[in-house]
């Protein structure tokens, strides 16, 4: 039996780990079991390829079965995809898995008649009792697994151990080359977090050290750009973590992979903050969940950190400078109103991270915060991703408001194209907040928010956030400049954005300025330009972008050390 598995990916770059681990598992269980497989394909699409060219590619591989990973994201696609494909193959069995459909399907608008069998849970095992029960009727599983088809549900047990999982990236045929791989060294989560898919599971299992360690070997000589692990909690186990740690401190400097890991870092020892922070510059990325800083909100969602403990750790994070940090919040909780939350987005501002992600609720099927909406009076959207409208104690047009935040903080702060800009910007505000609202208000009022702005039109954007300002003129002249070396350390591109232009005008004899400049950097090898602001030249090295904020060293070429820095 052909079975062609269909990951719909939000971009190119990622990759769908869940199906590479249902095609791995399914062959490994076939012959530890002597068992049927059958042929399985895998094939990788993104939801900006449409429902038709994803549709007669599907045609194209006339598969018997087709299993869908179904997400936020894609739902609807998918949904849209199993209509046609019931309507032009009536035969072709269609199977759902993944966290949008585990906890059922009637949300997202599935009939009964879309398709044939959900797979609820973790995916490994119930698919492929599946595929051999459809394929060898009367073949029944190992009895640990409790596997059981009952009507269209399917389920069985997680393994005990992810030792039982196979390395889901054994083949390399070149299509993970420049992308992002997900790697799981853990299930589960020690908190339970009312908002979190993971609330509802029990206990965290783990893949042991050396399978980690080896597997994380192999990705590393296939020169893998970023491995994020999507395990929930990285730091759950201090003396793993920190093993793993080590592992990564000792990999050669040539070895260019990054490693991206959540952790709580209320829980972070002093030995895991030792260790991170003497990591080599760039190769680890930490993402770090506040959602809050009000204790009543916090304690609602079953989350219980010490803040002054958590505010202390991602200080000392930030402050070392070789990791890029980013927190999240999360906008809707229960018992924040639109002033209190203000209140945790200037507090989580204040840390210093490199992103500050201003994410919504969303009602997320099986979390306990979605079997408690009525208490908190919560209404959400009908349409994926079910975001929340409003609750008991934030209306629609204050969740507006904060909309606009987060268009503004994604543009500029979050980009990191617009540091010293920002620097600068903030000495004009009593708080950091006052300065996001008024940028948001602007960026309304020219019809820009939500627009889609390339970069050139965010820095005149800018400008012209500065002109509209009433401001003394020294104060606006630094501004100006500082949004001009901004420009420089970002791109080399040589046609400056409207409004900058005078303040980058060469001068006259820049042209043996910039060569004599450029001999004395003296490594030839460096992508080196010199640019102007005000007539004084800055030597531009646009050799390699800065790992940890994504910009290039530039440094003002009268007394200098001719040593790079990121000004």
């Amino acid at each position: 039996m052909k079975t062609m598995l269909v990951g719909i990916n939000a971009r190119y770059i990622h990759v769908n780990a869940a199906l590479y681990s249902l095609r791995a598992s399914a062959a490994a269980y076939a012959k530890r079991l002597d068992g049927p497989a059958g042929e399985l394909v895998l094939r990788e699409f993104t939801v900006n390829q449409g429902a038709e060219a994803i549709y007669y590619s599907i045609l194209r591989e006339q598969p018997r079965a087709v299993a869908f990973s179904v997400y936020l994201w894609n739902v609807r696609l998918v949904r849209d995809l199993c209509r046609d494909l019931r309507r032009a193959c009536p035969d072709c069995l269609l199977i759902l898995g993944g966290p949008e459909v585990s906890w059922g399907t009637e949300h997202a608008e599935f009939a009964a008649e879309d398709f044939d069998y959900v797979i609820e849970g973790e995916g490994e095992r119930p698919f492929y009792g599946l595929l051999a029960s459809l394929q060898q009727p009367g073949f029944r599983p190992p009895e640990e697994w409790r596997f059981r088809i009952e009507g269209k549900r399917v389920t069985a047990a997680p393994p005990e151990t992810l030792d039982e999982l196979p390395f889901l990236y054994e083949e390399d045929d070149g299509r993970f080359r420049n992308r992002i791989l997900y790697y799981e060294a853990s299930r589960g989560c020690p908190f339970s977090c009312s908002y979190c898919l993971s609330a509802p599971e029990k206990g965290v299992r783990l893949r042991s050290l050396d399978l980690v360690l080896q597997e994380l070997s192999v990705l590393v000589s296939r020169k893998t750009p970023l491995i994020k692990f999507v395990d929930r909690t990285f730091n759950c186990s201090p003396g793993r973590s920190l093993a793993i740690l080590r592992w990564i401190r000792q990999l050669p400097e040539e070895e260019k992979t990054c490693f991206h890991f959540e952790i709580e870092a209320g829980v972070l020892t002093p030995e895991l903050i030792e260790e991170l922070t003497a990591l080599p510059r760039g190769r680890v990325q930490a993402e770090i969940g506040i959602q809050s800083t009000s204790a009543r909100t916090l304690e609602a969602c079953r989350r219980n950190p010490s803040l002054e403990t958590v505010f202390a750790n991602i200080r000392r994070l930030t402050e070392a400078g070789n990791i890029r940090v980013h927190v999240d919040l999360i906008a809707g909780l229960p018992y924040e109103s639109y002033e209190r939350f203000l209140r945790s987005l200037e507090e989580a501002l204040a840390l210093g991270a490199h992103q500050l992600q201003l994410g919504f609720l969303k009602r997320l099927q099986g979390t306990p915060l979605a079997a408690e909406a009525e208490r908190y009076g919560y209404a959400f959207s009908p349409h994926p991703p079910y975001e929340v409208l409003r609750n008991d104690f934030i209306g629609p047009g204050e969740l507006r408001q904060l909309k606009k935040i987060e268009d503004v903080l994604e543009r500029y702060y979050n980009s990191g194209r617009f540091m010293l800009f920002l620097g600068e910007l903030r000495r004009q505000y009593e708080n950091a907040v006052a300065l996001w609202q008024e940028l948001a208000d602007f960026y309304e009022s020219r019809d820009l928010i939500f627009a889609s702005l390339g970069a050139a039109d965010t820095f005149r954007a800018a400008v012209d956030f500065v002109w509209q300002k009433e401001l003394p003129e020294p104060e606006r002249r630094r501004l100006l400049e500082a949004l001009l070396l901004d420009y420089y350390a970002f791109t080399s591109a040589d046609r400056l954005p409207e409004g900058l232009e005078e303040l980058g005008r060469r001068p006259e004899g820049s042209r043996e300025t910039a060569t004599a400049l450029l001999r004395s950097v003296g490594d030839r090898s460096r992508r080196c330009m010199v640019r102007f602001l005000q007539g004084r030249p800055y030597i531009c090295d646009y050799t390699t972008r800065d790992p940890v904020t994504a910009r290039y060293p530039l440094w003002p070429a009268a007394g200098t050390d001719e040593t790079p820095r990121f000004v």
